[in-house]
């Protein structure tokens, strides 16, 4: 159920992305106001929801290991998508693809380096997440009965500077970094990672509640071994996981897949002969 839920929160995402761009395509001149329109979204969506359910501004500095733990705690019980880091993240995404596609169309782009100051710009959200971050343990004394407004804008920057910091480092990876370092960026190893990264994004929810089927009403000790540990069985989890959905699930249907719609496509040619 849970898997479901996030799988069907991202569906809905993707079914709004899709007339988004064929808007943008379709119709050039909206493109700068769509893209503000989604940037307005972005911010006041997490406001609102913040806002309304009483959450706090700081959850994404959970660690996620015990945010899953805890996925049936009270205080998470409205903690949908629109005040995760998703929503923004969904559409950074999109901006990191329009401006990559305007970086393979031969527009300008200003690489980072030399005197001018603009190149620093692009770090300002990673900064913003980290000293927000930094303030995250005076949050969880403060009072929630009742609606806190500064409190709802603070998360909502928090998951905007997330979100553009994904996207920056994403548009930063198949720019500057595959130009400079193509020998790291095309690495098998890499490549197959890569290739495992959407297998990994599927079983992450079975993985975590793996690593919580032990746990009890009294809570757990923290350690940083603790931590370490559970990341590296969550990474080794899920990586093992989605190699085996790979061998056994994806590569098998995507060659059947491959064949029958190579037959049809080549009827369809030999047709038009």
């Amino acid at each position: 159920m849970q898997q479901s839920w996030h799988l069907a929160a991202d569906f809905q995402f993707f079914l709004v992305g899709v007339p988004f761009l064929l808007l943008i395509h379709r119709h050039p001149r909206l493109k700068i106001p769509l893209i503000f329109g989604a940037a307005v979204f972005s911010f006041a969506a997490p406001i609102m929801n913040l806002y309304h359910w009483k959450l706090p501004g700081v959850i994404l500095v959970n660690f996620k290991q015990l945010r899953f733990i805890f996925y049936a705690h009270p205080a998470l019980e409205y903690d949908y998508m629109l005040s995760h880091a998703h929503t923004c993240s969904y559409f950074s995404g999109i901006f990191a693809g329009l401006g990559y596609h305007r970086f393979r169309g031969g527009s300008a782009v200003v690489a980072p380096g030399g005197r001018n100051p603009m190149w620093r710009l692009p770090w300002a959200p990673t900064v913003m997440v980290f000293l927000q971050a930094s303030l995250s343990p005076l949050f969880y004394d403060l009072d929630y009965s009742e609606p806190m407004l500064w409190n709802a804008i603070y998360g909502a920057i928090h998951r905007c500077c997330w979100g553009a910091m994904c996207a920056i480092g994403i548009l930063h990876g198949a720019t500057v970094w595959r130009g400079r370092h193509a020998r790291i960026h095309f690495h098998p190893v890499l490549l197959v990672l890569s290739r495992l990264s959407f297998g990994v994004f599927m079983v992450q929810f079975s993985v975590l509640k793996s690593l919580a089927r032990n746990a009890t009403d009294e809570g757990i000790d923290f350690s940083w071994r603790i931590y370490l540990e559970s990341v590296a069985y969550t990474l080794v989890g899920c990586y093992a996981a989605a190699l085996l959905l790979a061998l056994f699930v994806e590569l098998p249907f995507a060659a059947v897949f491959k064949r029958v719609l190579g037959n049809k496509s080549s009827k369809s040619s030999q047709k038009r002969l």
